[in-house]
């Protein structure tokens, strides 16, 4: 057998090669982080409101009310998170994308570990770890510390989700989870919508019967801190929506369905008509670029069938439902689909994986073959 494929079988190689991947995207990321001005008014209104005011009493109203940028949410953690950075770096934006760096660094951990837990294969969770800051809008989050929300919530969702699809019953699954799911639940309210995405891919799993004491206690965390919010904010779960998210329906059910298939429809109705249009220019490297990236979607998407209807169906659950609370707000930012983008994440991550095995045992045949 080869060297490198003995050590790809190490049951610690996955552990070391994790590390290496995080530890050098950190060091890249930091080390090309701008002091460029903020733009946009989110972080001028943050940064205000804490110079205005910073005292004990505003850090308590946080719990009590409205967050440090707006009377509309309830994200008393992410201030908290702001409030951390102002003591720090005051207003200077460096040390503020410093921090959500060293967020998406956390979270590239806790990727690999609900992978794990989830799943029971390290390398697939090493793949889907190292593919999350690679993707977009995930690789820009870092640049725009007001999009911090969503980074924050995810994590803290990421590890809600190890522990409660864990494959093997453990005392600690039902805490660990709550914790982490109500960690997500004051970091932006579209935590909410978590339990349903537990319910769906307990179901597809075949695991409801087992768990469904722990799919009670989300629910019930999860009703506590709506009401609790409705009480504290006097209106319902979203609040009421900016005049600017003006977006037709029909219009975002057409983004909801562009981001479930991918690049393939963006591409098969505007892209490939404009190269058919031009067809020297289907001679240029872009052209080539968009094949290989649909049949990449395709590609990971039947790897994943392959290795397990399961897997394939809880990832899907994910993209469908944690998309939901985007709706109204993506056609504005795509940052609002930094959540449902971590299920893409997985997908391109486990087929990537089952991609370079499937082409290693085929080459191990040959070799094989050769040698008889």
């Amino acid at each position: 057998m080869p060297t490198w494929y003995r050590y790809a079988l190490h049951p610690r190689a996955p552990v070391v090669v994790l590390a290496v991947i995080v530890v050098a995207w950190t060091t890249w990321r930091l080390a090309t982080l701008t002091n460029a001005p903020f733009e946009g008014p989110d972080m001028h209104v943050i940064i205000g409101t804490l110079e205005a005011d910073h005292s004990a009493a505003a850090i308590a109203s946080w719990f009590t009310g409205p967050w440090v940028q707006s009377d509309d949410y309830y994200r008393p953690l992410t201030s908290l998170v702001h409030l951390m950075d102002y003591h720090l770096w005051g207003d200077r934006p460096w040390g503020w994308r410093v921090t959500t760096t060293l967020i998406i660094s956390l979270s590239m951990l806790a990727m690999a570990w609900a992978v794990w837990q989830a799943f029971g294969d390290r390398w697939w969770a090493v793949a889907s770890a190292g593919l999350l800051p690679l993707i977009n809008p995930i690789d820009r989050v870092p640049l725009w510390p007001a999009w911090r929300t969503d980074a924050l919530c995810g994590l803290f969702l990421l590890i809600a989700t190890g522990a409660a699809l864990g494959r093997h019953p453990a005392r600690w699954r039902i805490p660990v989870t709550l914790a982490a799911l109500l960690l997500a639940l004051v970091s932006k309210e579209s935590a909410f919508i978590w339990p349903a995405f537990l319910a769906a891919a307990l179901l597809v799993s075949g695991d409801h019967l087992r768990k469904w004491p722990l799919l009670l206690a989300t629910v019930a965390l999860t009703g506590s801190v709506w009401l609790l919010r409705v009480h504290l904010l006097g209106h319902p779960l979203l609040g009421s929506a900016p005049m600017h998210v003006n977006t037709p329906l029909e219009g975002q059910l057409w983004r909801y369905w562009a981001f479930l298939m991918g690049p393939i429809i963006w591409h098969l109705t505007a892209t490939y008509p404009a190269y058919i249009g031009a067809p020297f220019s289907m001679l240029l490297p872009g052209f080539a670029r968009v094949v290989l990236g649909d049949l990449a979607f395709i590609g990971a998407n039947v790897l994943l069938i392959v290795s397990g209807l399961r897997i394939f169906a809880i990832i899907w659950v994910w993209r469908l439902i944690m998309y939901l609370p985007s709706l109204p707000f993506v056609a504005m930012f795509d940052f609002y689909e930094y959540l449902p983008m971590l299920g893409t994440v997985m997908l391109y991550g486990i087929g990537a994986v089952e991609a370079i095995r499937r082409i290693a045992l085929r080459l191990k045949l040959q070799e094989a073959l050769d040698h008889a």
